[in-house]
């Protein structure tokens, strides 16, 4: 989303990028702090009026479909701004004003500030992060329970005030089809950008020696993508019938729910109120609930993390001697070798995470009011998968150094 070239340069702090489409802060007096936006936007806090508001900018190009996503995505947001506070539901923002500019080329809309609350994703780095490196890590900002205290209440604040708002009738067959596309669509764009990936991707075998010294055979993505289409058509990851389209806020990670850390202060301290930011649309106006609970704890279920540590986790090639269909390869867990004390603050909060993720899922069978039958399991399984193979390409980038992800 930049309309100039790129330049780096190597300053005492590391590698910066100049991006010469961005302003900075110095050619608006207005702006107070430049936030953490998502991809193609832009996030400020401004002053405004006595207070302060969050201005979020998207850019694009009317001459580039790609480019209009961008643009559509912050309209989707402002609109559902606007319902939520219709609807008498406090969870997003304000909003104060949404327009275009005159050529079409950024959308801007101006939304209610909440300097007082942090997203759960930057306090769990916070924990790590704020660690002189080399010193024994403080007394942790939040709590693993702490957090997962957090997610249980959003989501189940939302499955009684959101999820049943019913949008219309889905098919499980459509769903599951559109997932397995999705996935099949993302790993071929990450395969491209990759030759390790590629040839992992494209083997019929895999063969995976795990640190422990055990060897692993599992088939092929690909012929693995046929295996779960096949046993999707027969049902497995659908109950007969349809499903019930609901309000979702579709991109329910971590990184976009904001808390009071105030809420916690005192032995009985828990979580008492929430916002929501950066929403996202879905074709026909809903979507399984299910998939909010999945981005709610991807995060640290599974190998999210893992995939930004290639230093310590990840798969490296071994010559598989001309064996046709076979891509063999070595899995290393280096977590013993890490020496920073924020990694392994952080590597530690989200192994605790995971812990208390699968007991609830052993020990749980109603599903937040929402869902009793035990289908539900599987269903949180199955789009779990496919929501981390949708992250390969993101996180490809480490083939450079000669390792595959574990995402």
């Amino acid at each position: 989303f930049t309309k100039g070239t790129l330049t780096q340069r190597h300053e005492p702090e590391g590698i910066v990028v100049d991006i010469p489409f961005l302003q900075t802060p110095q050619d608006e007096p207005d702006v107070l702090e430049v936030l953490e936006g998502g991809s193609g936007n832009r996030l400020v806090r401004i002053r405004d009026g006595d207070g302060t508001a969050i201005k979020k900018t998207a850019f694009g190009d009317p001459t580039t479909g790609e480019d209009q996503e961008a643009l559509a995505k912050l309209d989707f947001e402002e609109q559902t701004m606007r319902r939520a506070r219709d609807d008498g539901l406090p969870f997003f923002p304000a909003s104060r004003g949404f327009q275009f500019d005159e050529e079409r080329r950024h959308a801007t809309v101006l939304m209610e500030d909440f300097p007082d609350r942090y997203p759960v994703a930057q306090l769990l780095e916070w924990n790590a992060a704020d660690t002189p490196a080399g010193v024994n890590p403080r007394t942790p900002l939040i709590s693993a329970e702490q957090v997962w205290q957090v997610l249980l209440h959003v989501y189940g604040t939302l499955s009684q005030r959101l999820y049943h708002q019913s949008t219309g009738e889905g098919s499980y067959e459509t769903y599951t089809r559109d997932l397995l596309e999705r996935s099949r669509v993302r790993r071929g764009d990450a395969a491209h950008q990759a030759p390790l990936l590629r040839e992992m991707l494209d083997a019929d075998v895999l063969r995976i020696d795990q640190p422990d010294g055990q060897r692993v055979y599992l088939p092929g993505q690909w012929k693995f993508q046929e295996l779960i289409w096949r046993l999707g058509s027969c049902g497995l990851f659908s109950p007969s019938g349809g499903f019930r389209r609901v309000r979702v806020h579709g991109d329910l990670n971590p990184g976009n729910i904001l808390i009071d850390l105030l809420d916690f202060v005192g032995p009985h301290g828990a979580p008492k109120d929430f916002k929501l930011i950066d929403p996202r649309a879905f074709p026909g106006g809903g979507y399984d609930p299910m998939y909010d609970f999945v981005k709610l704890v991807y995060m640290f279920s599974g190998s999210y993390l893992r995939g930004r540590h290639p230093e310590v986790y990840g798969f490296e090639p071994i010559p598989s001697r001309g064996v046709g269909g076979l891509a063999a390869f070595r899995a290393y867990d280096r977590r013993e070798e890490v020496r920073d004390p924020r990694t392994a603050s952080l590597f530690s909060m989200t192994d605790e995470l995971n812990t208390r993720l699968e007991h609830w899922l052993r020990t749980t069978d109603n599903f937040f009011g929402l869902e009793n039958d035990p289908f539900w399991k599987i269903r949180f399984v199955f789009l779990h998968a496919m929501t981390n193979a949708g992250l390969l390409m993101y996180g490809n980038g480490v083939d450079q150094i000669g390792v595959v992800p574990t995402t």
